[in-house]
């Protein structure tokens, strides 16, 4: 889980589509991949956020699985 107390109370964090234009996908396909729990995320308020470490993990454990490592 992510901790929103990193860097004191400020973290960086990311739109839904500025993830899409990096993924190439649509604003829609990611939201529909946060929904699933597949890429992870906090609301704040209405809006969702992806906290940047989060998003920096998560990419890290996609590129491991993808290469298979251990």
């Amino acid at each position: 889980m992510f901790d929103a107390h990193n860097r004191g109370n400020q973290v960086d964090m990311l739109k839904p589509s500025d993830l899409a234009a990096r993924l190439g996908v649509t604003t829609g396909r990611v939201y529909q991949l946060i929904a699933e729990g597949v890429i992870p995320s906090v609301r704040i308020g209405r809006a969702i956020r992806i906290p940047r470490e989060a998003w920096n993990e998560w990419l890290k454990e996609q590129h491991r699985r993808a290469t298979h490592q251990e």
